[in-house]
């Protein structure tokens, strides 16, 4: 016995230095591992959980100050060609599951387990895949797949399946210019419980969804108004989930990348091709899911829907796009024009879904403490003409017209940092204050000696 450990013993020794080898005139570090070493395959922790990712090379500065949105796509949606579908190309050796041959279903089929087995062994089982995406102050929390088999005497063979195609219902976020909120957290989990409960956990979990979606106030825009009612969401459905399930086994895994080199992500989600298997995981797997979770286009402006399109991808700026631009400059231009032309709907545009009399851009700025002293300032400052001479037409005192100078400066100025409170970019807080000059009634003057201002221009220049 013991030569037979020394045997083994040296054979590992032997292994290890072999794998230590140097090249020839090479000296050894990380860099210079051999071909072999590099090559051994890793084993799967998480089996269920498969991931392949198509990094950007270089830094997409176009998302530095500009708006995006999450987007979780699969194959046959639309927007999946705007990105990389490639990356969601896996082979068996990427995902462990094995090829499937002629004479296997591509399907999972509804197995019925018959009356006797229900008779001695009742059986219950659900299997959930979802994934949560932290970037900065937003949070998503997204079930794709829920399979859940009741088989008793009571309810024969009972089954339930929710799918989950493609995700883009999500508020559009501010990439902070410092990159300060630009990591991107993706956390793909799974969860399998067999413990019988006595009520479907696949229907209470669509249920939660569903309210959760419904109940939290948010908007189009993640703004600081709505920041924490989306992370009580997202965490209100993941503690759901945690306690509808009594799990017995579950899988995660986490991948951290800033939005700016993000790319395109992909997540599997594999389980045994024989479903009675479960919870054990020995068996041989198929891929049942494979979703890309990318990030929208930046745009410049919650205001108006052009982007700014990145010409590596195969959605290219051309004539004929009309909100598609190559810069943020000539995005946020078209931007800036298309919103001067509709006041009335920026300032009714709704921070908080569902609350115009108190969410709207125009709620939210006569809400602030400046507003009104604002407003009766600009009145106080209103011109008063000067008795004409003879033959000559009124025109206000000088004075009078600097303090009213002074005072639109002021104002737009309240304008620009109460919509850089909320989280939004300076294109918007120029936008804001070119609505608040045309849409609203302002005391005489005032509207003029705004467009007079440096304080009150554009971010970028028309």
């Amino acid at each position: 016995m013991k030569k037979k450990t020394t045997r083994v013993a040296f054979a590992f020794c032997a292994l290890a230095a072999t794998a230590l080898v140097q090249t020839p005139g090479r000296a050894f570090g990380a860099d210079e591992a051999s071909t072999e070493a590099r090559t051994l395959p890793l084993p799967r922790l998480t089996p269920l959980i498969g991931r392949t990712s198509s990094d950007a090379t270089d830094p997409q500065m176009r998302f530095s100050g500009a708006y995006t949105r999450l987007m979780i796509l699969s194959r046959g949606t639309r927007d999946i060609a705007h990105h990389d579908p490639g990356t969601c190309d896996v082979s068996a050796d990427e995902t462990g599951a094995a090829t499937p041959q002629a004479s296997q279903p591509t399907f999972v089929p509804y197995n019925d387990r018959g009356w006797f087995a229900r008779l001695y062994n009742g059986r219950q089982y659900t299997v959930n895949f979802t994934i949560t995406m932290t970037v900065g102050d937003f949070k998503a929390t997204v079930p794709l797949v829920t399979l859940e088999h009741d088989s008793n005497t009571k309810d024969g063979e009972k089954f339930v399946r929710l799918i989950n195609h493609s995700a883009q219902n999500f508020p559009l976020f501010l990439v902070k210019a410092d990159g300060s909120n630009a990591i991107a957290s993706l956390k793909p989990e799974v969860r399998i419980s067999n413990k019988y409960t006595g009520q479907s956990a696949a229907a209470a979990i669509k249920v939660a969804t569903d309210l959760l979606g419904i109940v939290s106030p948010q908007s189009k825009v993640l703004t600081t108004l709505t920041t924490q009612k989306t992370k009580d969401a997202a965490s209100g459905l993941d503690a759901a989930l945690n306690s509808l399930l009594q799990q017995v086994s579950s899988e995660d895994q986490s991948y951290d990348n800033d939005v700016r080199r993000w790319g395109s992500v992909c997540a599997q989600f594999l389980l045994p091709r024989d479903e009675s298997k479960l919870p054990r995981l020995d068996g041989d797997l198929q891929m049942i899911g494979n979703w890309m979770v990318v990030f929208e286009d930046p745009r410049p402006s919650i205001f108006d829907d052009v982007q700014i399109c990145d010409s590596n991808t195969k959605r290219r700026p051309t004539s004929s796009d009309r909100w598609c631009e190559k810069t943020f400059q000539d995005a946020a231009k078209v931007a800036e024009s298309a919103a001067l032309r509709r006041p009335a709907e920026v300032l009714d545009f709704e921070l908080i879904q569902g609350q115009k009399t108190i969410g709207t851009v125009k709620a939210f700025l006569k809400q602030q403490d400046w507003w009104t002293k604002s407003i009766q300032d600009l009145t106080a400052n209103a011109p008063k003409a000067e008795k004409p001479a003879p033959g000559k037409a009124e025109k206000p005192a000088p004075s009078e017209t600097e303090k009213l100078a002074a005072s639109a400066a002021d104002f737009c100025l309240s304008i620009k940092g109460a919509i850089a409170s909320l989280g939004l970019n300076e294109v918007d807080e120029g936008i804001v204050t070119a609505a608040v000059r045309d849409g609203i009634t302002l005391p005489e003057g005032a509207a003029k000696a705004m467009q007079s201002q440096a304080a009150c221009r554009p971010a970028i220049a028309l």
